[in-house]
């Protein structure tokens, strides 16, 4: 009916003269597979674009390669600049979704155990979680994981999974409706989930029958062959899964998923044993194909030389908390996105240095070959939208510096700041990239690794340490043997 009320508009628009340029407006037409469709909608900040589905991973490719030459050719981006000059993804996310070309057909309705697989394999690789995601990660994001929404999730799910048939029971409902109510946000939405079953089978609507998954952390790309790799490997992961199914009781990550998962060493180390589990099943992926996705979501500030080796500072990721709402706000809701973390390798560097920031001891984790790694978790804005707890002063300029324990006292052996925006940067550093920042041309036209390099000075500062071993020894004992983290918010 639809598609004869459209004849008749042309026909009618046809014997017109001149012929009339039409919009149309109002109701979508019903979901039919054979009418593919394209939706382009406005979000805030942002085009929200949906494309019609793809029977091979070659026609996902060149329908996604075509929608990034045409926004190219309107000078719309799918990446932006923050306001201390570092590129991010748009904020809007990238969501894929697996199916069939009918519900009927859709191989997550017939066998069951392959949603089973893939919500345990992804519980077991926090890279999959967050490697690919945007800003805004963690328990009350739009897509967080199966153990971060709710405590009792995971054993909730166990029990939905002994109960879950391995095939098709006649009922396509099944999957749906055992785990719909388990695969949700701390409030019970399920579509702010990483994995989201509302289109799979639901009891209503009924055109919502779609026998789809939605997979939601993934955030916006900014080149279409960076997009491509990610279908690649979730197409390889899906058809993995669904030949050999992985059984397994979930892990119970505890503070280790947000100390350890959320920086940029234990992540790639994580998708090199998810690389390493493909290749083994037949399907290698190289892994320099996900250089550009490390590099782009964690920038390297310095790579700094310090006597037989060197320090390596990262950016890191960090999750930001929805904020309380107020009366009188909008539906949107804040989040508190002052806080940030940077990741630091000693690389080859002798036992005995450690590294002090703003005169507090970062706990360091041993890795292969002697090297070691630490984080630093700090306020670094005060944003316009308020923060969890206001009356912090933000952290930066943050202050480290490496000492030597064996000498006594303890001396300097290098000694750097990191500083979060240009306005910080001492002067004569600051006044030129402020004056360019307010003149609109320093995001764009400077390049980004020299934008990047400038926000960490070197000092040649070698006063005497002030700091003691009995400080010392009192500071490492705040921290457990495997922490890898100093949350400055706690030493204020």
């Amino acid at each position: 009916e639809f598609l004869e009320l459209i004849a008749a508009v042309e026909a009618t628009a046809q014997r017109m003269s001149p012929s009339p340029r039409m919009v149309f407006t109002g109701y979508l037409p019903p979901l039919d597979r054979r009418l593919p469709r394209l939706l382009v909608t406005p979000d805030p900040g942002v085009l929200e674009v949906n494309l019609p589905p793809s029977d091979d991973i070659h026609s996902a490719a060149r329908m996604l390669r075509r929608l990034y030459q045409h926004a190219d050719r309107l000078n719309l981006r799918a990446h932006r600049y923050e306001h201390n000059g570092l590129p991010r993804g748009s904020g809007g996310g990238h969501h894929i979704t697996l199916g069939g070309p009918t519900p009927a057909r859709s191989i997550f309705l017939r066998e069951p155990a392959l949603l089973r697989s893939m919500i345990t394999y992804f519980q077991h690789h926090p890279a999959l979680s967050y490697l690919f995601a945007g800003r805004f990660i963690g328990p009350t994001s739009q897509a967080p994981r199966v153990d971060e929404a709710r405590e009792e999730t995971l054993t909730e799910l166990e029990l939905a999974f002994k109960n879950l048939p391995d095939n098709q029971t006649g009922l396509l409902w099944e999957a749906g409706r055992r785990l719909g109510h388990l695969l949700v946000d701390v409030t019970g939405n399920t579509h702010r989930s990483e994995f989201c079953v509302d289109k799979l089978f639901p009891e209503a609507p009924l055109e919502m029958r779609l026998g789809l998954l939605e997979l939601r952390a993934f955030e916006s790309l900014p080149t279409a062959d960076m997009t491509i790799v990610l279908y690649i490997l979730i197409r390889a992961l899906a058809t993995h899964l669904h030949q050999s199914a992985y059984h397994h009781p979930f892990r119970r990550f505890g503070q280790t998923l947000h100390d350890h998962f959320l920086l940029p060493h234990f992540l790639e180390q994580d998708l090199l044993s998810v690389l390493g589990d493909l290749k083994n099943a037949g399907f290698y992926i190289p892994a320099r194909l996900f250089q550009p996705h490390y590099e782009f979501r964690f920038p390297l500030y310095a790579r700094l030389p310090i006597g037989p080796g060197h320090i390596e500072i990262r950016q890191a990721l960090e999750c930001w908390n929805v904020l309380g709402s107020d009366p009188g706000h909008s539906t949107a809701r804040p989040v508190d996105a002052s806080l940030d973390r940077l990741e630091i390798k000693l690389i080859g560097l002798p036992a005995h240095f450690l590294l002090i920031c703003n005169r507090q001891y970062v706990p360091l984790l041993k890795l292969e070959a002697g090297n070691r790694i630490g984080a630093v978790r700090f306020k670094a804005r005060r944003p316009p939208t308020g923060t969890l707890h206001p009356w912090m002063p933000v952290h930066t300029p943050l202050y480290f510096r490496v000492i030597d324990t064996d000498s006594h006292p303890y001396q300097s052996i290098a000694v750097f700041s990191y500083y979060e925006d240009y306005s910080e940067l001492p002067p004569p550093l600051n006044r030129a990239q402020t004056d360019q920042t307010k003149a609109g041309v320093c995001l764009r036209s400077e390049d980004s690794r020299q934008r990047i390099a400038r926000r960490l000075v070197v000092s040649n500062d070698m006063e005497p340490v002030t700091i003691t071993p009995e400080m010392l020894a009192s500071q490492i004992m705040n921290h457990t043997d495997d922490a890898v983290t100093l949350d400055l918010r706690f030493t204020s």
